[in-house]
């Protein structure tokens, strides 16, 4: 089926993918079905290692608003590598980042095109769902509010925003660009973080339109067995964000952040992991006043000691309160 997709407001949509073959027609679906048909979908390939691209292939074999790559070989491996490609093969006036196995509301797109107007984004909200995806879900989400500094609810997590919410308008993003292709984890936070704090013009829409698959392998995941999966990327996040922001707030909110991944750390025995976050609130000098000075060196000298008889069971988490 050929459409025509040279219209002004052509939304691009950028997609990476890596071993889908199992699910990723209800993905496709979801776009296909979308009410505003001025669309283009970019799937980059992250070298899938399972019948992914011949299986895409076969399912946008006859709709050539989708386009298909695989990552250059050239390029660095990961979602963000791929969305950075995806980006420089788009024509659109509009970008859309989608994930492989999430769902589109089937009017995901048209209710964005229509709203967004002169602003650099609109926002919806996402409904996760685990197993049996259902568009008879019940509204379980808040709803998003206007902030006087939206760099700083996001920042302290009263500003909810992950890579597939915000539909943007390319020029505006081309200036952010290229997504850290170094992180493991917290991607889209850094590139957020990196956004939000230009305080851009942007309007919500609150209404669930993206369904967010949250059972999936990911790295995520495996941060919750081991922490050096992530560790190291969420710690750069922190530093690029103390960079933009250090008054009160935000260093208080980092600070708690990094103490709970001092505790995990502890939790998992990962005494060289707990020392870096450690060493991260002291360098960052993120102990901020006398009773949380005194609060360090607390934690500090129990860290040793259950650092030193190998014990570090959440039991001892008392010992690491602020």
């Amino acid at each position: 089926m050929v459409y025509n997709v040279n219209s002004k407001k052509l939304i691009s949509i950028v997609m990476p993918i890596f071993n889908r073959a199992h699910i990723v027609e209800e993905t496709l679906q979801s776009i296909i079905g979308q009410s505003y048909k001025h669309w283009e979908c970019i799937i980059v390939d992250d070298s899938s290692n399972d019948n992914t691209y011949k299986r895409v292939s076969e399912l946008i074999a006859n709709d050539n608003r989708f386009k298909l790559f695989e990552r250059p070989k050239n390029k660095t491996r990961g979602a963000s590598s791929c969305r950075n490609y995806g980006i420089s093969k788009t024509s659109g006036e509009f970008i859309q980042f989608f994930d492989s196995d999430d769902i589109m509301h089937p009017k995901h797109l048209e209710r964005k095109i229509n709203i967004i107007d002169d602003h650099d984004l609109v926002i919806c909200k996402v409904q996760y769902f685990s197993g049996q995806f259902s568009d008879q879900f019940k509204d379980s989400t808040k709803d998003l509010e206007y902030k006087t500094n939206i760099f700083k609810a996001f920042i302290k997590d009263e500003f909810p925003m992950c890579m597939v919410a915000p539909m943007w308008r390319k020029f505006f993003l081309l200036q952010f660009l290229p997504i850290n292709e170094e992180l493991k984890m917290l991607i889209d936070r850094e590139f957020h973080t990196r956004i939000l704090f230009e305080n851009p013009s942007y309007v919500i829409l609150n209404e669930n339109l993206v369904f967010y698959r949250n059972d999936m392998p990911s790295i995520n995941n495996n941060f919750n067995k081991t922490v050096d999966a992530g560790l190291s990327s969420i710690l750069q996040t922190y530093s690029l964000t103390l960079q933009l922001n250090s008054d009160e707030d935000v260093t208080l909110h980092i600070l708690n952040k990094v103490i709970d991944y001092f505790r995990k750390s502890l939790s998992q025995k990962n005494y060289e992991a707990a020392r870096n976050c450690l060493k991260f609130t002291k360098e960052n000098t993120l102990w901020i006043s006398t009773n949380l000075k005194l609060k360090r060196m607390r934690i500090f000298f129990f860290f040793r000691i259950l650092e030193i008889v190998k014990r570090g069971e959440t039991r001892f988490n008392y010992l690491f309160k602020l």
